[in-house]
């Protein structure tokens, strides 16, 4: 058959045609948005942040006063009107056996919720979180409840996102496996001509994944057994399992395949002498000890 001339081609409807250019002139305007890169931090952005960081150490043997402290100083280095900092754990439910090591979804409704924390108001007012109570509805806090039990009760909890982004509202979530919590820090600005941007993002999470390399890592030091020289690779898997990673993303993580993950995680069960994952994060939370943890937690840790 052929070709049809230009002249003959049947033209397309006005509006369509407008709709078409419209279209396409905002695809491009929304891909030009995408191309513009996000502004770098400040070196004295960085530097304010690690000093925070480093405050906290000094004060963390009082929960009270590290986390007062640094509401603060995030207040100040973010430029926000109101932050929150709390750790949430919960509780296996009432109706629940303390003899079950494994609980179904349907047993998770009505945990109890422990919140404990500190948050600092736009006039500069502090106010202490302590609240404990049945939850119903834990999605509402963005985490994920599992049905593993611990020994002392609490449920496995993670975060749904490691971090939440608004306009006006920034909530990090960092999760600690070996303690049953889940650290939050929840940033908010009432003016709707100052919206939150990515330096605001990128500074609030370099703080608290900075915070929880701290924890983890000395839950893991504690964890060691001296009579076990752990090889490399043998402590990188170890470090991804207490940060709450799977096989597969250990895998990705180390750049290598899962079939080898899961025979360091066999290797791990032997060196530790236990035979499950969960038994296995339950020897780093056994051997943290609470005297010297930094910055330390709320909840109560087991000696």
């Amino acid at each position: 058959m052929a070709k049809l001339k230009a002249s003959t081609r049947p033209k397309r409807p006005a509006a369509r045609r407008h709709a078409a250019k419209s279209k396409t002139r905002t695809a491009k305007a929304a891909k030009a948005v995408k191309a513009v890169p996000p502004r770098r931090l400040k070196l004295a952005e960085v530097r304010r942040a690690f000093r925070i960081i480093g405050q906290v150490r000094a004060l963390g043997a009082d929960p009270g006063r590290w986390r007062k402290y640094m509401v603060r100083r995030l207040k100040r280095l973010l430029d926000a009107d109101m932050v929150i900092s709390s750790e949430l754990s919960f509780l296996s439910p009432p109706q629940a056996r303390p003899a079950d090591a494994k609980l179904p979804r349907g047993a998770l409704k009505g945990a109890i919720l422990r919140d404990r924390g500190f948050g600092i108001l736009e006039d500069g007012r502090t106010w202490e979180i302590d609240e404990e109570h049945p939850e119903f509805r834990p999605e509402d806090y963005q985490v994920l409840l599992a049905g593993r039990v611990s020994p002392d009760g609490h449920l496995s909890v993670r975060p749904r996102q490691q971090v939440r982004v608004g306009q006006f509202f920034l909530l990090s979530q960092v999760s600690l496996p070996h303690a049953d919590t889940v650290d939050q820090l929840g940033i908010y600005r009432f003016d709707a001509k100052r919206p939150f941007g990515g330096a605001q993002v990128r500074l609030l999470r370099l703080v608290h994944t900075e915070l929880g390399r701290l924890w983890r890592a000395q839950a893991m030091k504690k964890a060691r057994d001296p009579r076990i020289d752990l090889p490399p690779r043998l402590v990188q898997t170890l470090a991804l399992l207490a940060d709450g990673a799977g096989e597969k993303q250990v895998a990705r993580e180390l750049g290598i395949s899962p079939h080898t993950v899961h025979n360091y995680v066999k290797a791990l069960h032997q060196r530790f002498n236990v035979s499950s994952r969960g038994e296995l994060l339950a020897r780093l939370r056994e051997a943290t000890d609470r005297t010297d943890y930094r910055p330390r937690l709320s909840v109560e840790l087991p000696r």
